[in-house]
């Protein structure tokens, strides 16, 4: 790869965790986020899959690797934990034990890392396949402030819908 497209692509991809980072940092954990946030982490510290066990845990479980490295707090003798109560639990280990914000930002940035992989993956994908021109085309469209539904979740959303 040319150093004028490996400088276009670095700065695609820098231009992309920019926008979306800001976007994340704006915008508070939707209604759904902290339930998937929080089953993820019992999913990856625990390995506890009791309050979320219909839906599939890779994105949940990118999303919590961050959170392995925090000082993460949970009470096990919480009535919503015994009852698998997961909205009321999730409310208790997202607000009451934790710091929201940290939480939220960390699990949300390793969904931003997932979409600027895949930001570059569209791009060398384009250039082997059409070569430069069109590679940067779709750097472009993938990188834009208002990118297609599935780049658009590079936000660091996690829901099941991702």
């Amino acid at each position: 790869m040319r150093t004028r497209e490996t400088a276009a692509l670095a700065a695609g991809v820098a231009l992309y965790v920019g926008l979306a980072v800001d976007s994340m940092r704006r915008s508070s954990a939707t209604f759904d986020e902290p339930a998937h946030r929080s089953a993820a982490w019992s999913h990856l510290a625990l390995h506890d899959y009791r309050l979320s066990p219909d839906h599939p845990p890779l994105v949940q479980s990118l999303a919590a690797v961050p959170l392995l490295f925090m000082d993460v707090k949970m009470d096990t003798s919480d009535e919503a934990w015994k009852e698998h109560d997961y909205l009321r639990f999730a409310r208790h280990w997202l607000y009451i034990w934790n710091d929201a914000g940290r939480i939220v930002f960390w699990g949300r940035l390793a969904i931003v890392l997932v979409g600027a992989g895949l930001v570059a993956a569209i791009f060398l994908w384009t250039r082997t396949r059409f070569g430069p021109a069109p590679a940067l085309v779709a750097l472009f469209l993938a990188v834009r402030r208002e990118p297609p539904r599935r780049l658009r979740r590079g936000r660091g959303l996690v829901a099941c819908n991702n």
